[in-house]
């Protein structure tokens, strides 16, 4: 009788690897969001001030910075509560919110890239990974969110968590749905990643009672999580709601800016016209990896459930293939839910980078594992421009990102440029304007750079408006903080103070504004 010689497995040291790799992308988050950063993005005061009322009170409340309402705060509703939730519990040991926040960003970095790598390396290997999350960390749109003080990092980090419950746990639904709920309290768009793991649920081999008791698993907890939210929020808005839904249509021009992100992404350092040409190289080379992919992965038997099973619970077919279907059902489940959103929800939503980065991180993962599943079986030929085009667009996104890094640390991403740190008109609220309620076109920078609440100048104003607004800032014996910068997202205060019934008295004025006050 012959006895078998035992097999020893050789150690493949993922979990380490991905941890160097998180490690190192943490570190350039923590580097490149030194003072000045991190970035302060308008979004950003409705994460921190929700924050510090939760960590001080309990509730979600946010400024609200209307001219022409009597309160002075809001219940936070614009956002989930997800990412004020988890920095609020530093701030509640004292530590600062900002930087609070830089720690959330660099954890999640950690998370987000290891998790790229242990996901695609599980698929195609170590060398697959490490491509996967050198290609998402030097990816501009991505990287950059890191730099700012919002809840993308957060949600990348739970969206990857729930894919790899999909794929991995493909029979224990619960697992991701938990995920999914997570990232949908962080980001409204995270009910794509709801809406995903119910449709995958659903598309998984089995009967259908079984594939409707896996959906039914897998959207309890979203379900639960979000009517939680939508029941506070009616409750303390004396039934309002988080959005107005209705039909705002004119969605071509939102569309179109999409095309130019997703143009902008595949030819980075590329500008003008010019991004067309290597723009439709990436089209076509991925149009022919679709094909090639199609063609070694008999799709219809997949979905038909003809898969041969794996054994134990694991996924079923081969991993690759698995793992893309994965990827592609949440990318195409968030897209289907941001352009519903900017149809019925939102007429104010852009397609620019930050919105659609998930989307970009998706597709990511996606092409690095079907390039790496076809990459034993092509043509020499066929390598050498795979990996030319490759190198090529991740040289130049690299650069790209690099530079971004080297403008968060230098200059100030946002409302953390150096600029409004150096403004005599803040420095002179911070040291005159105690008591005094505040009216200014950037209430930004005054909520971070002079701590201080302020409302909003009228929008488009008019000599009615003009006057009604003159009579809350001399009944409330307020100050006019108007600085002269230009910007498509701020209101010009040229525009109102020329409105403005005399007499007007010039408190203070700097090179960056003036300060008004009215009699009362």
């Amino acid at each position: 009788m012959t006895s078998r010689t035992p097999i020893t497995r050789r150690p493949t040291f993922r979990v380490p690897l991905a941890v160097l790799l998180g490690a190192t992308a943490c570190w350039f988050v923590f580097n490149w969001t030194q003072p000045a950063g991190p970035g302060l993005d308008p979004d950003a005061v409705q994460y921190v001030s929700a924050a510090k009322s939760f960590a001080a009170h309990g509730t979600f409340q946010v400024p609200d910075d209307s001219w022409d309402t009597p309160d002075s705060v809001d219940p936070l509703t614009h956002f989930p509560p997800g990412l004020s939730t988890v920095l609020a519990a530093p701030v509640a040991l004292g530590a600062d919110p900002l930087q609070a926040a830089r720690v959330v960003n660099g954890i999640a970095a950690l998370v987000t890239i290891g998790m790229v790598f242990l996901f695609v390396s599980w698929a195609e290997g170590r060398a697959a990974g490490t491509v996967a999350a050198i290609a998402v960390a030097v990816t501009p749109a991505v990287s950059y969110v890191f730099l700012d003080v919002l809840s993308e990092p957060l949600f990348f980090a739970l969206m990857l968590v729930t894919l790899a419950c999909m794929v991995w746990r493909p029979r224990s639904p619960l697992w991701a749905g938990l995920g999914a709920a997570a990232a949908a309290m962080v980001r409204y768009a995270g009910v794509s990643v709801i809406a995903a793991v119910g449709a995958w649920s659903l598309l998984l081999p089995g009967t259908l009672r079984e594939r409707v008791r896996r959906a039914v698993a897998a959207l309890v907890p979203g379900a639960i999580a979000l009517g939680a939210w939508m029941i506070r929020t009616r409750l303390e808005t004396n039934g309002g709601g988080i959005r107005e839904f209705k039909v705002y249509g004119q969605i071509a021009p939102t569309l179109h800016e999409g095309v130019r992100t997703l143009v902008g992404w595949s030819a980075p350092l590329v500008g003008g016209l010019w991004r067309l040409a290597p723009a439709i190289v990436a089209a076509c080379a991925l149009l022919v990896l679709a094909r090639d992919a199609m063609r070694r992965w008999s799709v219809r038997e997949r979905l038909s459930g003809k898969w041969s099973r794996a054994a134990g619970s694991g996924p079923p077919g081969p991993r690759a293939a698995f793992a893309v279907a994965a990827t592609l059902v949440l990318a195409a489940c968030y897209v289907a839910v941001v352009v519903m959103a900017r149809l019925f929800a939102d007429p104010g939503i852009p397609l620019d980078e930050r919105l659609l980065s998930p989307l970009m991180l998706l597709a990511i993962v996606a092409i690095v594992i079907t390039l790496s599943n076809g990459w034993r079986v092509w043509r020499r030929t066929a390598r050498i421009v795979a990996a030319v085009l490759l190198m090529c667009w991740a040289g130049a996104s690299a650069w790209a990102t690099a530079q971004e890094g080297a403008y968060a640390v230098g200059t100030g991403n946002d409302y953390a440029d150096e600029s409004w740190f150096g403004s005599p008109l803040i420095a002179w609220v911070r040291d005159h304007a105690a008591g005094r309620a505040l009216y200014t076109n950037y209430p930004t920078a005054l909520y971070f750079h002079a701590n201080r609440w302020a409302r909003l100048m009228p929008k488009a104003p008019t000599p009615d408006t003009a006057r009604a607004f003159a009579d809350v800032v001399a009944q409330t014996h307020g100050l006019i903080v108007a600085f002269n910068r230009s910007s498509r997202f701020a209101v010009s205060a040229t525009a109102l103070m020329q409105l403005v019934p005399p007499p007007i008295h010039v408190v203070v004025r700097t090179h960056d504004g003036a300060i008004y006050e009215l009699p009362r």
